[in-house]
């Protein structure tokens, strides 16, 4: 086989009801010059079997099998295995549609410019709920064009599936998924993508479907406050670099990011507050906060951060978040 043009990588983990319709769509595909590659991430069902199934029918299909580390280090590994100039994600229990390739191979134009397509919110049992979670017009935008990226949405787009990258661009800046991250490890590799390219082809072709399912999730997923300080420390890092690169100045985007992200975060962080840790959570906000310059967008928010800032013990300001807590659900918008 030929060294393909796009390589495909799907992390693998315990999906076998839904796999073989991802799989199925792919190699359906009008564009035939591609790889796909799938990473079975330790799967305790015939998700594995049904990945080798695929990789001894079709030359295109390579598959891989490793312990259980997460989507991160399964996405990282597809990256190091990809023998193509291209690359693009899909998950396991999405699909898409037969041109979704071939969308993407029009498109390429020199490896500075990162692809974009729309993506379909796609509900199991409710089609008439389908909606597009993005969509664009065909258009070419430059990555300094502050204007662009406000209209367009660009920055709060942090799904890495339906887009195309470059894998010279991955390996030279060392651009990967951050393995002990399980939050916002998708919207911190694009962001961190971003900052190494010049332009952004949009594409009005919404092709991918991304599968809404009336699951219900066995566990609710948390976060532990440590891992929070990491996250908000690496998203206000990304923005200042983000807002270098595309002229964000003091615009009002670039204050939405802010909002959205990090000061959501931030917010999120006084719910995991206790008795045993306030006083490391509050030492870690105060700095942050009068180190970032973070916008204050409400006049609750504005009573938290003259409470963080101000000089009374944090056994106190710890007691007075507790009752907020108690009684308002943390509710600082």
């Amino acid at each position: 086989m030929n060294t393909p043009l796009i390589s495909i990588i799907i992390p693998v983990y315990n999906i076998e009801r839904y796999l073989r319709t991802c799989i199925d769509s792919i190699l359906q595909q009008s564009f035939r010059n591609f790889e796909l590659i799938l990473v079975d991430d330790g799967s305790t069902d015939s998700s594995g079997a049904i990945c080798d199934f695929y990789s001894q029918a079709d030359s295109r299909v390579v598959s891989f099998h490793k312990k259980n580390e997460g989507v991160s280090v399964a996405r990282n590994y597809g990256i190091d295995k990809a023998q193509s100039d291209w690359i693009c994600f899909i998950d396991s229990d999405d699909w898409v549609e037969k041109d979704f390739l071939l969308t993407f191979s029009k498109y390429l134009s020199d490896k500075k410019t990162l692809i974009y397509q729309g993506i379909l919110f796609d509900y199991e049992n409710a089609p008439q709920k389908n909606s597009p979670l993005c969509k664009y017009p065909s258009i070419c935008i430059s990555i300094n064009d502050y204007n662009q990226i406000a209209q367009f949405n660009i920055l709060h787009n942090g799904a890495p599936v339906a887009k195309l990258f470059n894998k010279q661009i991955l390996d030279n800046y060392h651009i990967r998924f951050i393995p002990k991250l399980s939050i916002y490890e998708d919207l911190l590799f694009v962001w961190n993508y971003l900052q190494h390219i010049e332009k952004i082809q949009l594409s009005d072709m919404v092709s991918y479907h991304y599968m809404k399912r009336n699951i219900k999730s066995l566990t609710t997923k948390s976060h532990s406050p440590k891992q929070l300080m990491f996250v908000i420390d690496q998203l206000i890092d990304s923005i200042f670099q983000l807002n270098k690169k595309c002229n964000l100045v003091k615009s009002d985007y670039l204050k939405k990011i802010q909002i959205d992200f990090p000061i959501y975060q931030i917010i999120n962080m006084l719910g995991y507050i206790n008795n045993k840790n306030y006083n490391s959570i509050l030492l870690y906000l105060q700095n942050k906060i009068s180190l970032s310059q973070l916008p204050i967008t409400s006049f609750k928010q504005k009573i938290l951060f003259q409470l963080l800032n101000s000089k009374i013990p944090h056994k106190i300001i710890y007691i007075v978040i507790r009752l907020y807590n108690k009684y308002f659900k943390n509710n600082f918008s």
